[in-house]
């Protein structure tokens, strides 16, 4: 995973992610955290809703995020598959 936020991070991406820690080596390379409160003893109904939430929400920001400028994005996208397979 470490090796994939390098890769993303080099070719000027933004990255967000979703962790229920504050501080882990992740955290440096990400430019907005979410941090989540979990609960083992929750029952499975509240993780599931959470969980399907947060797909939901992932997908607004992707959604808003690629209409704003579709064509660099795609760019990106294509640029970070190249230098993955490279490595």
């Amino acid at each position: 995973m470490l090796r994939n936020l390098k890769i993303v991070k080099g070719n000027n991406s933004h990255i967000v992610i979703v962790t229920k820690r504050n501080k882990n080596e992740v955290n440096s390379y990400s430019d907005v955290a979410l941090h989540v409160l979990s609960n083992e003893s929750i029952e499975r109904y509240v993780s599931l809703t959470s969980h399907l939430t947060l797909i939901y929400l992932f997908d607004a920001i992707l959604v808003t995020v690629l209409e704003k400028n579709h064509n660099k994005y795609i760019h990106n996208l294509r640029k970070t598959k190249l230098d993955y397979d490279l490595k």
